[in-house]
């Protein structure tokens, strides 16, 4: 079990990781059977400009990763609410206010999540993208953000 978000940025200021390594370890994650449906789209960029600067490591997030149901514009990426029938949508010109600030605190963008089609539902399931995987064998998806964490 990965440890949890204040331990990470302990360790971060302790300097016994980094936020590069604390980001490809979200990255590895996220494309892991472990996270099966639960992302939509992730980030291409290999590293996120922030992560390059020293500063990153004063910052609330310190560089770590985080990602927002695909309810939540993204600047540059479509908001499709789990559904096929949005795409060839608009793209997104600004980020929300929960990803601005995200953003503002430090955090680096990883991506999108599935989430039941327009948020419309109480069983956690997407008949377009499927059900995410639960973080282990006996935790059921439903009802729980599905899985994602």
């Amino acid at each position: 079990m990965r440890p949890d978000l204040i331990a990470t940025l302990e360790a971060i200021s302790a300097q016994k990781t980094t936020p590069l390594a604390e980001w490809e370890k979200s990255q590895t994650l996220a494309q892991s059977s472990a996270c099966d449906k639960v992302f939509l789209t992730l980030e291409t960029n290999p590293i996120p400009p922030l992560l390059q600067e020293p500063s990153v490591v004063n910052a609330p997030l310190k560089g770590l990763a985080f990602s927002v149901k695909d309810l939540f514009d993204v600047a540059g990426s479509p908001t499709l609410a789990g559904s096929k029938v949005l795409h060839g949508t608009t793209i997104a010109q600004v980020d929300c206010p929960v990803v601005a600030r995200m953003n503002h605190a430090g955090g680096a963008f990883l991506g999108r999540t599935n989430m039941v089609e327009f948020a419309f539902s109480g069983i956690g399931n997407n008949p377009h993208y499927g059900t995410p995987a639960a973080w282990d064998a006996i935790t059921d998806t439903a009802v729980q953000s599905n899985g994602q964490g």
